[in-house]
């Protein structure tokens, strides 16, 4: 991983050098499929090639939010374990606290009780977009703005 490019470092089958390539663009191939063989093989939903769930969780937490997204699209056990598994609550605690902070737990939990994980994230990114359209803070007193209202 390339923090500095946002990309994933890979070395091609008989290159020389590195080339750098974004989350969406990775690929989990098969080594059946790798010597040739036309046959689509059993999926193995626990790796993604040679790549344990439990390794592409690790990963994730150097990632931003966005890329965390794209990263899940490599493959279903990816997906799943970005996204359902019990051990990634802790991932997207932490996308929570580096995004929003620690007090935006306690609204987002007012709002959707017992709700955690991903969708806590969920929660707390609707109600800043909500916040954004729909509050206007202005200066003075309820007195001086509410007036004509009953």
């Amino acid at each position: 991983w390339n923090g500095l490019s946002g990309r994933f470092e890979v070395l091609p089958v008989g290159a020389e050098a590195c080339i750098k390539v974004k989350a969406i663009n990775l690929k989990a191939v098969h080594p059946s499929l790798e010597a040739g063989d036309s046959t689509k093989p059993a999926a193995d939903e626990s790796r993604v090639g040679s790549l344990l769930w439990e390794v592409a969780l690790a990963v994730s937490h150097a990632l931003h939010v966005r890329n965390v997204a794209e990263f899940s699209a490599v493959n279903r056990s990816v997906r799943a374990a970005l996204w359902l598994e019990p051990e990634s609550k802790a991932l997207w605690n932490n996308l929570f606290i580096h995004r929003f902070g620690h007090r935006a737990a306690e609204a987002s939990q007012r709002a959707r009780p017992g709700v955690e994980g991903p969708a806590l994230y969920r929660t707390a990114r609707a109600l800043t977009l909500y916040f954004r359209d729909h509050l206007e803070i202005v200066m003075g007193s309820v007195v001086d703005h509410a007036v004509g209202v009953e």
